[in-house]
């Protein structure tokens, strides 16, 4: 009676551990990676310049779906946000034309900002049949970003031959420039939305996106859109457990 209880107790334990591998199999055979790489364009909002300036995007995107057309979509990817600023300031200096303040000290300002950041999505996908083995996709949702660094080159030109911002003694021009590295005084973390619209054919993958900053770059910023980026990116999706 022991051994006939002991063989049922070992059966149903059998039993159990098979239908649990097996909700495993079909749980991973869920999930997909998909390294990818490809190009951005992005412009500071309502900055000294608004043109578009190249970067880059590499990362990996990690997907679980849900069912045949829903999917929840992340990863990691690098990319990278700035912008160029170049201006004139008038100011204005007793030291110039017998202590006439009417007289402007002009100094020339000018730089670029290229942030580096590894950003975060974390998006609902939405996929549909086109043909056999063609997807079309559409995803959206929140990303978060931290920046790793923050190349800034900046150069002033002034005619007061000091090359300083307060004006300076006599006449002639002075020149100066800098390059800091880090994070330059601007904040280390950023947040916004995103959204793609994407064509898979087998298991190869390209995404047409886009990434609205919302997060303020520097402590006297407010939260609005900073930074619109447009990317391309192209990739090979990796099904595990098939």
């Amino acid at each position: 009676m022991t051994t006939k209880i002991f063989k049922r107790t070992e059966m149903k334990k059998g039993v159990l551990f098979i239908l649990l591998m097996m909700s495993i199999g079909s749980l991973k055979a869920q999930w997909s990676v998909t390294p990818e790489a490809g190009m951005t364009a992005v412009k500071r909002a309502g900055y000294l310049d608004n043109e578009w300036r190249p970067g880059w995007k590499l990362g990996v995107g990690v997907e679980y779906d849900l069912n045949n057309h829903f999917s929840l979509k992340s990863g990691v990817h690098y990319t990278q946000r700035g912008y160029s600023y170049s201006y004139w300031s008038g100011m204005y200096s007793p030291y110039y034309y017998g202590g006439d303040y009417s007289q402007p000290n002009y100094i020339h300002l000018s730089g670029k900002i290229n942030s580096h950041f590894l950003q975060i999505p974390f998006m609902a996908k939405y996929s549909w049949n086109l043909a056999e083995d063609v997807k079309i996709n559409i995803a959206a949702g929140p990303y978060i970003a931290f920046k790793i660094g923050n190349d800034w080159e900046w150069s002033r030109f002034s005619n007061n031959g000091s090359g300083n911002y307060q004006g300076g003694y006599g006449y002639g021009y002075g020149y100066e420039y800098g390059y800091n590295s880090g994070t330059g005084g601007t904040r280390s973390f950023d947040w916004g939305l995103s959204g793609s619209v994407g064509i898979e054919v087998k298991n190869w993958v390209a995404n047409w996106g886009y990434d609205l900053s919302l997060g303020k770059e520097a402590s006297w910023d407010k939260i609005s859109p900073n930074y619109h980026t447009i990317s391309l990116s192209v990739g090979y999706k990796f099904r595990l457990g098939k």
